[in-house]
């Protein structure tokens, strides 16, 4: 999917056991590297969520920690990066996608051109504002 919107790939996590985020890729327009965190079900009519453990997944407290191989191996943190995060219900073939700039605020992509161009988390006036607390809600085919 991601190298369906343009992202090039710059390093993903190999195998169980170690926690982090699992994916880093350039966006796009390759002026962004976007840190993503992917979950997937197999169960219909069900969302797989974010870890909710002593360090919410993808917070900038879990994107920094010394055990994430993929932010401590290319040497960043999580003001040098977004933050993405794609549900797959592969049961029903949808998906679901998030964007954060400040890994703060997760954002609910509600059109696909949205994945493509992240201006709109750079430039929120120019975009209609930005929903602040959003769950991860919209759903996309």
């Amino acid at each position: 999917m991601l190298d369906d919107w343009g992202y090039a790939l710059l390093w993903h996590f190999e195998g169980p056991g170690r926690h982090g985020v699992d994916l880093l890729a350039l966006d796009p327009t390759a002026t962004r590297v976007v840190a993503f965190e992917i979950k997937g079900t197999l169960r219909p009519n069900h969302w797989p969520r974010l870890s909710r453990s002593a360090l919410a997944q993808m917070s900038a407290a879990w994107v920094d920690k010394a055990d994430n191989p993929g932010m401590h191996n290319w040497d960043l943190t999580s003001e040098d990066v977004y933050g993405g995060v794609i549900l797959v219900n592969f049961a029903q073939r949808l998906y679901r996608v998030a964007f954060t700039s400040d890994f703060v605020n997760l954002q609910p992509v509600t059109m696909e051109k949205q994945i493509v161009d992240l201006s709109w988390l750079d430039e929120p006036e120019r975009h209609g504002g930005l929903q602040r607390n959003r769950k991860l809600t919209p759903r996309v085919r």
